[in-house]
C-alpha cells in the first residue's frame, strides 16, 4: 500500500505513511489534496466518501494538534489509505471511467474497518468539540 525506503539514520525502512505520521505539515498538504481529489470524485466514491471525509478529518485534526487521542497504528493506516487515494499509479489507473476508483474505495473501506472503533472515538470528539464551540 506505501512506498517503503531506507535512509541513513532512520533505523531501517520506514514507510510514506509513517513519515507523514510524523510530519503534520506534510500531513495537511496531502490531506487538503485528497479533499480537494475527493469533492472532484464524489460520485465515482460513493460507499467509500464518508470514510474517506473522516480519515482526512482525522488526520487534519491530528496534525493541527486538536486531537491527540489517536494511536500511531491507525494515523499511520489513515495516512497510509489517503495516500493511496491521492496516488493515480495505484493498481487500477484512476484515469478508467467507471471502475478508476474501485480499488481506492476498496483500500478505503477496509482500512476504516480495521480502525473503525479508533474513528468512532474521533468522531464523538468532533461533536463534542463542535457542542463546546457552539
Amino acid at each position: 500500500m506505501a512506498r517503503s525506503w531506507s535512509s541513513p539514520g532512520n533505523g531501517g525502512s520506514r514507510t510514506a505513511s509513517s513519515v507523514l505520521a510524523g510530519n503534520p505539515f506534510q500531513a495537511v498538504r496531502v490531506a487538503g489534496l485528497a479533499l480537494q481529489k475527493a469533492r472532484q470524485h464524489s460520485a465515482s466514491l460513493r460507499s467509500g466518501l464518508n470514510d474517506l471525509l473522516t480519515l482526512i478529518r482525522l488526520i487534519r485534526a491530528w496534525s493541527s494538534g486538536r486531537y491527540h487521542a489517536v494511536p500511531w497504528r491507525t494515523l499511520i493506516m489513515a495516512s497510509a489509505a489517503v495516500l493511496y487515494f491521492v496516488n493515480p499509479l495505484d493498481v487500477i489507473p484512476d484515469q478508467l471511467p467507471g471502475i478508476g476508483y474501485v480499488d481506492d474505495v476498496a483500500v478505503i473501506t477496509m482500512v476504516a474497518s480495521l480502525i473503525r472503533a479508533d474513528l468512532e472515538r474521533f468522531v464523538n470528539w468532533e461533536r463534542g468539540a463542535s457542542r463546546d464551540a457552539g
